[in-house]
């Protein structure tokens, strides 16, 4: 079942040029702009070198992780 989708957050140009400002320097954005831009989707993969899509079943373990 779809989560309802929340009314867009429309940036101020103040917002933007921050925003625009952090990309640009090579810096790392805050959760509120993290959450402004991409919505409340806590979903998270994660990568390093090496890793395959390959998939083992009889290894596989749930681990709970709470972000935030």
């Amino acid at each position: 079942m779809a989560r309802p989708q929340k009314e867009a957050y429309v940036l101020s140009d103040a917002e933007k040029h921050d925003l625009i400002q952090l990309i640009q320097q090579g810096k790392a954005l805050l959760k509120k702009h993290l959450f402004i831009l991409f919505g409340d989707k806590r979903e998270v993969e994660l990568v390093w070198n090496g890793k395959t899509r390959e998939v083992c079943a009889s290894t596989m373990t749930l681990v709970s992780v709470t972000i935030g």
